[in-house]
């Protein structure tokens, strides 16, 4: 007996997105879906736009945190609407001085380090700085350099773990 051409073409799908899931956690961050829907149903919507955007942010998935706040403003007609958009530009002031803020906790951290080479917590402290602003190779020297002050340290094992 053969099945309806709608049969196949939903098995079809069915198979599309059981693949899909399969790779998407390797490539994509994982958002919970009902802040995807919550956009999807209400796009007119600042505050779904903001929650998506802190969600993503969250996740490490900056630059779509950013583009949904840039959709929230559009959303809200523009940046000075009553108010409607401080919150989006606190969160864009904020989100676009990190970076720098980064990378001045990861120059006193690595100054610290450097003037007290006995001090393992500022290793390690550097060691997460350089790390957050994707320096691997110094994250890993460090890491590594906290763990020969002390073998046992948790937090910069598992670092190191994470960096390699």
């Amino acid at each position: 007996m053969k099945l309806p051409v709608l049969s196949w073409v939903l098995w079809l799908l069915l198979c599309l997105v059981i693949i899909y899931n399969m790779y998407a956690g390797k490539y994509f961050p994982t958002v919970p879906l009902p802040q995807i829907f919550s956009v999807l149903t209400k796009p007119f919507s600042v505050q779904t736009h903001i929650l998506l955007a802190k969600v993503l942010w969250a996740h490490d998935f900056h630059e779509g945190a950013m583009r949904e706040l840039f959709l929230a403003q559009d959303v809200a007609g523009g940046p000075t609407v009553l108010g409607a958009t401080d919150e989006v530009s606190a969160l864009l002031t904020n989100w676009r001085e990190k970076p720098g803020k980064i990378r001045q906790l990861y120059e006193f951290w690595k100054t610290v380090a450097q003037s007290k080479p006995d001090y393992r917590d500022g290793f390690v402290m550097a060691g997460m700085y350089a790390y957050m602003l994707n320096d691997a190779t110094a994250a890993k020297r460090f890491f590594e350099k906290a763990l020969s002050l002390d073998p046992g340290n948790r937090t910069a094992l598992d670092m190191l773990k994470s960096v390699k």
